[in-house]
């Protein structure tokens, strides 16, 4: 997983509608790059991400403070040349033995540049550096989130065929007189597997006739019918259906059932 490239792509040509934070729409697009790659190398996993949640608040854009020299530099010396002018104006002729002349201005000066400085705040710029590693981290965190996630049922489903390959081969190898535990081992273990229709009495052990049911047209999802019926007529099951994890992998086979 490319987590610097899952970054630069919610950081290129990002566009901020009015009324929106550039902070969440990168992110929105970081984890869509994300989700891509995570596709793209195991489609399988695309159901299961689209259930998780994964909203994360990814804070507020960062930026950099900075103070611009050139404009700080006008500042003060348009208000020592501001403050100078106000003591020549506001304070009255002082004896030169308190307050030299030469002094008025001086001090106005000091108290124009205090002013200036004082009002120069710093300005904040967007870091775009800090935002690509922030962005790469909190994709770096959703993958790990979403790994552990998905992998689960990945690891579940191939320990399922693993156990459904050993019941196959032990029924192979068994003896005549071990072919019924054997047979009934594979059912058990192809019904944790997820496939449907295989708990119960086998009936190469205690024979039980035909499955027979009304039919109904929400059956015509798992059976192909064999004629026409009406809703309630009966029908005997000729062939089951094959299911997987509620997943019709086949469709069945119904005849209508002798009266």
């Amino acid at each position: 997983m490319d987590y610097l490239k899952a970054a630069d792509e919610g950081l290129n040509g990002l566009k901020v509608l009015p009324g929106e934070d550039p902070m969440e729409r990168a992110w929105r697009k970081t984890l869509n790059s994300v989700i891509d790659q995570i596709v793209q190398e195991d489609p399988s996993r695309e159901g299961a991400i689209a259930l998780m949640d994964l909203k994360l608040d990814p804070g507020p854009f960062p930026g950099t403070k900075y103070v611009d020299r050139r404009s700080l530099a006008v500042s003060v010396a348009l208000g020592a040349v501001l403050g100078a002018f106000a003591v020549e104006l506001v304070l009255p002729p002082l004896p030169a033995t308190w307050v030299p002349a030469q002094w008025i201005g001086a001090i106005g000066a000091l108290l124009g540049a205090v002013g200036a400085v004082f009002f120069a705040r710093p300005k904040e710029v967007p870091d775009m550096g800090r935002a690509r590693a922030h962005l790469a981290l909190l994709a770096e965190l959703t993958f790990k989130t979403i790994e552990a996630t998905t992998a689960k049922p990945v690891e579940q489903a191939r320990k399922n065929d693993g156990d459904i390959a050993r019941a196959l081969y032990d029924l192979k190898n068994a003896s005549p007189d071990g072919l019924v535990a054997a047979a009934e081992g594979l059912l058990i273990e192809a019904a944790n597997g997820g496939y449907e229709g295989l708990r119960g009495t086998p009936s190469f052990v205690n024979p039980s006739g035909p499955s027979v049911f009304s039919w109904s047209a929400d059956l015509l999802d798992r059976y192909e019918p064999f004629g026409y019926y009406d809703e309630g007529d009966p029908v005997m099951e000729e062939r089951a259906p094959i299911v997987k994890d509620g997943v019709v992998l086949e469709k069945g086979v119904v005849r209508r059932a002798l009266r």
